[in-house]
């Protein structure tokens, strides 16, 4: 039920242990975060997010410095970074903490885009990069949509739309219609149907029993969805260009393609999306289950 579907599950909870290794640059200790186990059992969205029960593997897996905020994956805290490479990542890396709200303490996101910015310079590959910043755009969206067992993907997300209609128009509480009109904000914004999200959020915020809490969350809901999220999307565009994906294999330009084909759709361009999209199903290594979402999209009326 939309009603209770979003909840903090810790069963079957993601687990990991810590240990600590030298900063790259400098001579300080960071924490490095191992996975232990993962699950899937919060589903997928349209843009392959993956979601398991507790915590999220992809908020530990990027390793911060203490005082220089230099990161990387924790396995990459022991390469040996030269002295004008590492002059140029922290000159980097200061520069780009101002622009963070508390550059003291970034959020996950925020590190995620030091990594990107980092690994640039450590002349990681396009592809590389790009999955950093959408693990930017996954954990950004940790923060507002919760956990949702089962939700699997475009097909249940609009099954569970379709009902709606049905579910907004049963003799609901205040508080339950508040409920239900927050949550379908959320599935609404996991499969990439911005329009109908902000429908939801617009009439959730126009409610008059809100409180105080409630207002924060529909403004946190909307600072994610509006500023956070695009940034990143923008990034992760700007860097598959034609020639980018003419150089990769065709598994990894199937992939980029459909990643484009679902931030087009997010945007508002359903006839770019549908470009992207068909050109998944012309990579001959595409994975399955992305020819499948590309195939579903194509043919959705």
């Amino acid at each position: 039920m939309l009603l209770m579907a979003f909840v903090n599950s810790m069963v079957l909870a993601a687990s990991f242990t810590m240990r600590t290794a030298s900063c790259p640059i400098g001579d300080e200790q960071v924490r490095i975060y191992d996975v232990v186990s993962d699950n899937q059992l919060g589903g997928f969205d349209s843009d392959l997010a993956t979601y398991s029960s507790g915590e999220q593997a992809r908020n530990f897996l990027i390793s911060t410095c203490v005082s220089n905020y230099i990161s990387l994956f924790g396995e990459d805290m022991s390469r040996i970074i030269p002295d004008d490479l590492a002059q140029s990542m922290l000159t980097q890396t200061e520069a780009l903490r101002k622009q963070f709200k508390d550059p003291d303490n970034p959020e996950v996101w925020e590190r995620y885009w030091l990594a990107a910015e980092n690994y640039t310079l450590m002349s990681e590959s396009d592809y590389f990069i790009a999955k950093l910043y959408l693990s930017a755009i996954w954990s950004a969206r940790d923060t507002i949509v919760g956990y949702h067992a089962g939700l699997n993907g475009p097909l249940v997300i609009d099954q569970l739309l379709e009902q709606a209609s049905i579910e907004l128009a049963k003799p609901l509480s205040e508080d339950q219609r508040k409920v239900l009109l927050f949550n379908l904000a959320r599935v609404a914004h996991r499969g990439g149907y911005s329009q109908i999200r902000d429908d939801y959020i617009d009439a959730f915020s126009a409610l008059p029993n809100l409180t105080v809490s409630d207002m924060d969350s529909a403004q946190a809901f909307k600072n994610i969805t509006k500023k956070v999220e695009p940034l990143f999307q923008i990034k992760l565009q700007s860097i598959f260009t034609p020639s980018v994906l003419a150089e990769l294999n065709s598994q990894e330009r199937a992939h980029a393609h459909y990643l484009l084909g679902d931030i087009a759709r997010r945007q508002g361009s359903p006839e770019l999306a549908l470009t992207h999209y068909r050109a998944v199903l012309n990579e001959e290594k595409a994975e399955e289950k992305i020819s499948t979402l590309a195939n579903y999209f194509i043919n959705k009326k």
